[in-house]
């Protein structure tokens, strides 16, 4: 009697049923009874046994109370092989997170959308653009997050902005949002006193916006022509890889190269440099139809109030020299800051100067910024007079409404 229980025992422990556990239903019910950081926590820790849809449902309703919880979230649930956040969740992530200002959702977005970090964790020597792009966001939502960025002094990815904005976008047909992210570009600069890659920003904008380049006067030729070298080096390499393409007999992708032959379309091809809007036989042609304005720049213009102050650059000639080094729209801000610091004889004969490189070089606005910063004594009466007659002079008798006001 005593072998055949000892031989049932163990028969009896095989036949035992175990229950399993419901994660979903469990996390469903706590949502329902118990705090909302309770659930929370819940799935911090059981996410991996809880379905999509469930997590899908909390992420959007979680995002409508608490956006930087939600975003923690997404970084716990990337760790799930069987959670995607859907394109629908995107959307609302990236629309509570530019209209919150949130900059860990805005860095969020940039790592998963705009440069996705999964690029870098292989060495991929025939792609050489970030190819994990699910969708392409929008042209306002990029000014959204560069002006996050500019608010928490982060340039690079700015930068990271402006080159995913070229890739995808056509700078003639986005003018607002190209050069909203470059003046974002300049003022973040300009805001950490990094003065070097400020005026870096400040030429490229100048450069691409309409300005005292219209008419093309000879010193601005030249000076045309050694910033754009790069565009003809441009031009010709793409040339060299139209011919290299065109030459294959392999197409990477068989199906795609007879579809775009079946269209009569071109393959889009990432090794190609787009957004050039110049040719070797002729100038550059600006890009933004407006000049740039004192009004856009303030910390740029604080920037080189500060940097002719401590360089105690007063002398007409280093001035002029400084300018034509970089470019003939800096002239706003010099004459700017030399009126801020009472140098207001100096501001005007720096202005009359530059007007002898061509009249269209000097614009109403230098003008005006002198005007406007005029002492209220005789010598400040005295040195208006002339301004406006010299002026008067350069406009063959015509006088905008504005320099009107001062007559």
């Amino acid at each position: 009697m005593i072998n055949a229980r000892t031989k049932i025992r163990p028969i009896l422990r095989h036949c035992r049923t175990y229950t399993t556990v419901d994660h979903t239903k469990i996390f469903q019910e706590t949502i329902r009874s118990k705090s909302i950081s309770q659930a929370y926590s819940y799935v911090i820790r059981n996410h991996l046994h809880i379905d999509q849809k469930s997590l899908i449902s909390f992420t959007y309703n979680l995002l409508q109370t608490n956006v930087q919880a939600a975003i923690s979230l997404q970084h716990v649930l990337a760790q799930n092989e069987k959670y995607q956040i859907p394109n629908e969740i995107w959307s609302t992530i990236i629309e509570k997170v530019c209209s919150e200002s949130n900059y860990i959702g805005a860095m969020f977005i940039y790592h998963e959308i705009i440069d996705n970090y999964r690029f870098y964790e292989e060495i991929s020597l025939g792609v050489q653009d970030n190819d994990q792009i699910p969708f392409l966001v929008d042209c306002e939502r990029l000014i959204q997050l560069g002006t996050i960025f500019f608010e928490n002094n982060d340039p690079q990815r700015l930068d990271g902005l402006i080159r995913y904005f070229r890739r995808f976008y056509s700078f003639w047909m986005n003018q607002k949002t190209y050069q909203k992210l470059l003046i974002l570009t300049i003022e973040t600069f300009s805001k950490l006193n990094d003065f070097q890659n400020s005026l870096k920003s400040f030429v490229n904008l100048a450069y691409a916006s309409q300005g005292p380049t219209r008419y093309f006067p000879k010193p601005l030729k030249i000076q045309n022509k050694k910033f754009n070298k790069f565009v003809t080096e441009n031009i010709e390499s793409n040339q060299y890889k139209n011919n290299l393409i065109e030459s294959s007999q392999f197409p990477l992708d068989i199906h795609q190269f007879l579809l775009s032959k079946i269209c009569e379309t071109d393959l889009y091809d990432p090794i190609i440099e787009r957004n050039i809007y110049s040719s070797k036989n002729r100038s550059s042609d600006p890009i933004i139809k407006r000049s740039v304005l004192l009004k856009d720049l303030p910390n740029f213009s604080n920037l080189i109030l500060q940097y002719i102050k401590n360089e105690k650059l007063y002398d007409l000639n280093e001035l002029l020299n400084w300018t034509k080094l970089n470019h003939y729209s800096l002239n706003i801000f010099i004459i700017n800051a030399l009126c801020q610091l009472n140098y207001h004889e100096l501001a005007f004969n720096y202005l009359k100067t530059l007007s002898n490189i061509g009249k269209n070089v000097v614009r109403n606005q230098s003008f005006l910024i002198i005007l406007n910063s005029l002492p209220n004594n005789d010598s400040g009466e005295k040195l208006k007079q002339e301004i406006i007659k010299f002026y008067t002079q350069l406009r063959n008798g015509h006088i905008g409404s504005k320099i009107g006001e001062y007559l």
